[in-house]
């Protein structure tokens, strides 16, 4: 597997496998509200079998996400850490490990600007899915 552009592959010193970073995140998107941006970075949780967008600084699920670069490099370790401090309840350590690193792998499936959600998926739990390429841009010209 080739990593995109975005990623970084490095051994891990301690289990000798391989681990992944990004430097590009999702962050919550209002669609009432396409032009504000948000800072609220968004992991994603399974609640049972049904995967969702939780957002690490308003603490509650979201529907979307847009894809941001960064700007500095981001590992699952990171993501738990901060997942951690929002107070949710983690049943599993190893199973939600395995799954922030299987979101950040899938993030390098997509682009800066894309829209995306998630999905429950048999397979593998969940898939990202992306709902359009860039947000819709609201007309900014005024009607005279």
């Amino acid at each position: 597997m080739k990593p995109k552009k975005h990623t970084k592959l490095w051994p891990d010193p301690f289990h000798g496998k391989i681990k992944m970073m990004t430097k590009k995140l999702l962050v919550a998107f209002d669609p009432k509200r396409p032009d504000q941006r948000s800072s609220d970075s968004l992991v994603v949780v399974l609640e049972g079998a049904q995967p969702m967008f939780l957002g690490l600084k308003s603490k509650t699920p979201i529907d979307s996400g847009l894809m941001v670069y960064v700007g500095k490099e981001i590992k699952a370790n990171d993501l738990f850490a901060k997942l951690v401090d929002t107070g949710q309840k983690i049943q599993n350590v190893g199973l939600t490990l395995r799954t922030l690193e299987t979101y950040i792998l899938r993030l390098q499936d997509f682009r800066i600007g894309n829209l995306l959600s998630v999905e429950a998926d048999s397979a593998n739990g969940f898939k990202l899915v992306k709902i359009a390429d860039m947000p819709p841009v609201p007309d900014q010209r005024k009607i005279s």
